[in-house]
């Protein structure tokens, strides 16, 4: 029922949204120029720490790449802000507890997982509904891999931004400015 378009701002750090009926455009996050602060609390007073991305799922969630926070935050229905993936641990594990540095490109599909490419490691994850994390493409080495191979033994480059997926099950990406994609 959301015909808008959210834009990221890299400086000053904020997730606007453009109404193209009115041709109003309103700030949904970001009360400073940037630096991390706010959840639990109104998403207009939160920080943000040069957002990369967004994606909004059919509950009304807006979830951000907040790349140099290294974080995934999520805006609710009510405007109150959370980070939903943070960078405390490792792989396999819950999304609060991940190794995640510079998150540039999200996605979610019907099943309500959610995809995100990490430019500071390399890889592209996918958390499911039970916020469990998996690596599905690349190798946590920064590259550019051959084609044609498995996507968790293929390079990814850290200038990797985009990601989304079509009805297929194939997921697809900008990786070193070429259209990549994983074959479902």
């Amino acid at each position: 029922t959301n015909d808008g378009i959210y834009i990221t701002v890299q400086w000053p750090s904020k997730l606007l949204y453009y109404d193209p009926r009115s041709e109003i455009v309103t700030p949904v996050v970001g009360s400073s120029d940037g630096g991390f602060g706010g959840d639990g609390g109104q998403a207009l007073d939160a920080s943000l720490n040069s957002p990369m991305d967004v994606w909004g799922d059919t509950n009304g969630n807006i979830f951000i790449a907040d790349s140099q926070n290294c974080r995934v935050r999520k805006v609710d229905p009510n405007g109150i802000i959370y980070t939903v993936i943070d960078y405390l641990g490792g792989s396999g594990g819950s999304a609060t507890n991940v190794y995640i540095s510079q998150p540039s490109g999200m996605w979610g599909d019907k099943q309500g997982n959610l995809f995100y490419v990490d430019r500071g490691y390399c890889v592209i994850r996918k958390v499911d509904r039970s916020g469990t994390i998996i690596n599905i493409a690349g190798t946590w080495n920064c590259g550019y891999g051959d084609d044609g191979r498995p996507a968790n033994a293929t390079q990814i480059s850290d200038w990797s931004f985009g990601f989304w997926g079509d009805e297929a099950g194939n997921y697809y990406y900008l990786d070193n400015r070429n259209l990549r994609k994983i074959e479902s």
